[in-house]
């Protein structure tokens, strides 16, 4: 059995094809997916889907690259994810690699998704790029101590450390960018040798 920690079938390139998709998926074995929010507005989409495939979970947030958006309060989210079938909060994070100048706009919605994700008792699922410094700092700053799905590039394999051994944070939810898979592959090297 497989789970699709990650992904994005409410795109207009699966969402077009969405029986299809849900059939290759069970084909492939993958027998549960979480349907990955990146902003408010395609909420009820994945709402939608969810309802309509039992095997499909959904997630309540908006993507730290979603700069056109209004940002939504905690209560907005907290409602967001009030839904059964809503089992985490994120997509969230930093990403410095995509955004350039004042990053205080994604650092205070980060704040505000781990504030959410504290208040109604659910996973974060968290996007850092370029950033992860300020991603660890504000985890520690706001007592992010929930289980965390991490969809990106940590940096460094230090970093990972940091998040496993000192905080115990880091779950891989997949490896799509270059380099990830050798970092994976460093962490579990480097937990194997402290036993």
């Amino acid at each position: 059995m497989f789970i699709d920690s990650h992904c994005h079938i409410n795109f207009p390139d699966l969402i077009s094809d969405l029986d299809g998709v849900i059939q290759r998926m069970s084909d492939a074995q993958v027998e549960k997916a979480l349907c990955v929010s990146v902003s408010t507005k395609t909420l009820p989409e994945i709402i939608k889907i969810t309802n309509s495939y039992a095997n499909v979970y959904g997630s309540a947030g908006v993507h730290p690259n979603e700069k056109e958006v209004e940002e939504p309060a905690l209560e907005t989210l907290i409602n967001l994810s009030a839904n059964e079938k809503i089992i985490a909060i994120g997509e969230t994070g930093l990403d410095y690699f995509r955004s350039e100048g004042d990053m205080s706009w994604q650092q205070e919605r980060f704040r505000r998704h781990i504030r959410c994700a504290k208040e109604v008792g659910k996973p974060l699922i968290i996007h850092t790029r370029e950033a992860p410094k300020d991603t660890i700092r504000i985890m520690k700053e706001e007592g992010a101590a929930q289980a965390v799905l991490l969809g990106a590039n940590l940096g460094t394999a230090l970093t990972a450390a940091i998040l496993v051994n000192d905080l115990h944070w880091l779950s891989p939810a997949f490896c799509e960018w270059e380099g990830y898979g050798i970092l994976w592959k460093n962490i579990l090297g480097w937990l194997a040798e402290k036993g």
